[in-house]
């Protein structure tokens, strides 16, 4: 399995790192580095976030630039990495702050594993750092991979139609699959099967945690796993392409009940889900990677893929990213960076995974136009947005009852998201008018038009 494969590739690294002596004073230090970082971290995205408003003085302009260094340096390793480059052909200078500083980084972004490969972060003291780390990464991907193993196997076993979307397929693309973090199992299943379902997880001991937007959550042993019922958000503009899903998915090799998607239509969903996360919270280096890997696919049928992105109104989009994506981790230097490519780069480079709290509430003056329509939203969501996190909802005259489950979800299990939604809300008044109109300009000229009517 993927354990099994990781420790034959770096087994000599893993049993000095659980040999050796981790001692009490080390692990002290790396959390004081932790906590210190995070205020480097915090400070940055300060001054990156300054630097953007016009007439801020030259040091938060340079701030914001001191910033970006150890993300490029990161994608340059990343690069290398893919490329296949040899031990004996690393030749990067680098100093003790920024491999700090790219460690930190690596971690906010999701692509630590990467940084094992490349020589200098398997030097001392940086080696004891690394995998200080890495053992929790290759810990969880373990169990990830044991429960996604057993859990498909209870569903084939239990008749429960399912499809691995998101990390679990793309894992398979990657040149190791460990390489592809994932924070959570992502599955797909048929929402008449949802009552069947719960019954089957929680025998198998898995606590149900809950109805969301677009899925059920469940938990154990630290692993979360959501139980889709649909693809994407009922409102999104692709969702109708993505509703018969099951009509074109094809069988998983020798299994009655698992299915997966096509090739074209697992790279178009990865391309979906990015555009939400950009309009809603942004992106990061490992969903623009997740395209790229995708991208490279010699089996893809691309007219296809590119015959559909056009009727969904993504391929400017999908380009774009592309681009960026060819930037980033190609070594051909055909691409040419444009100013779209530059602002795209700010961008994703701003936030973590995906993307930042902050970029949420200012996308949000977007997404939602005005205070009122997103307070009237919030607390009074559509019938449609409702039956995705109340199944049990078939008819519009139970709407009413609906939203008292909301609210009273909201007061318990949720309460941490009210002070969130009301600094939401709080930023209509802190945004401009004209911040609002550039946000929604460039969300334009990145190839994503009339996002408050499609995302």
């Amino acid at each position: 399995g993927i354990l099994a494969d990781y420790l034959m590739r770096k087994g000599s690294e893993v049993v000095n790192m659980l040999l050796d002596e981790y001692d009490y004073e080390t692990d002290i230090e790396v959390q004081r580095e932790e906590a210190r970082e995070q205020g480097r971290a915090e400070g940055r995205e300060e001054g990156r976030e300054q630097g953007r408003a016009e007439g801020r003085e030259q040091g938060k302009e340079e701030g914001r630039e001191e910033g970006r260094k150890e993300e490029k340096r990161l994608i340059e390793i990343i690069r290398d990495v893919l490329a296949g480059k040899n031990k004996s052909e690393w030749s990067m200078q680098i100093s003790k702050e920024e491999i700090e500083r790219v460690i930190k980084c690596a971690r906010v972004h999701g692509v630590l594993p990467f940084l094992q490969e490349c020589p200098v972060f398997m030097e001392e003291p940086y080696r004891e750092k690394l995998f200080f780390y890495l053992k929790d990464y290759a810990y969880e991907d373990a169990q990830q991979a044991y429960a996604a193993e057993t859990l498909f196997e209870l569903f084939e076993k239990n008749g429960i139609y399912c499809m691995p979307l998101k990390g679990i397929r793309t894992k398979q693309f990657y040149p190791y699959p460990e390489f592809r973090t994932m924070g959570d199992l992502d599955i797909l299943y048929k929402e008449d099967q949802t009552k069947k379902l719960k019954q089957v997880m929680q025998d198998a001991g898995y606590k149900f945690g809950g109805y969301n937007i677009k899925h059920d959550e469940y938990e154990k042993d630290g692993v979360t796993i959501e139980m889709h019922r649909d693809v994407l958000f009922r409102l999104t503009n692709a969702y109708d392409y993505f509703a018969d899903i099951w009509e074109r998915a094809i069988h998983a090799k020798g299994k009655q009940y698992i299915y997966e998607m096509s090739l074209e239509d697992h790279y178009l969903h990865s391309v979906c889900h990015l555009a939400e996360h950009f309009v809603r919270g942004g992106i990061g280096i490992r969903m623009v990677l997740d395209i790229y890997i995708l991208s490279e696919t010699p089996r893809m049928d691309k007219a296809y893929v590119q015959r559909q992105l056009k009727a969904l109104k993504l391929q400017k989009f999908e380009e774009n990213i592309r681009s960026l994506a060819q930037l980033w981790f190609s070594d051909d230097e055909k691409t040419v960076r444009t100013e779209v490519s530059d602002e795209l780069e700010n961008y994703a480079l701003s936030g973590g995974i995906f993307g930042s709290r902050e970029t949420a509430r200012r996308n949000g003056t977007v997404l939602y136009e005005s205070k009122n329509k997103f307070v009237k939203q919030l607390v009074f969501p559509s019938y449609e947005v409702m039956k995705t996190s109340c199944p049990w909802l078939k008819t519009p005259i139970l709407l009413p009852a609906a939203w008292l489950v909301r609210y009273k979800r909201a007061l318990t299990a949720s309460r941490g998201n009210i002070g969130y939604h009301i600094e939401r809300a709080k930023t209509f008044d802190r945004v401009e008018d004209q911040e609002q109109k550039e946000r929604c300009q460039f969300f334009e000229r990145c190839g994503l038009e009339d996002v408050s009517e499609n995302f």
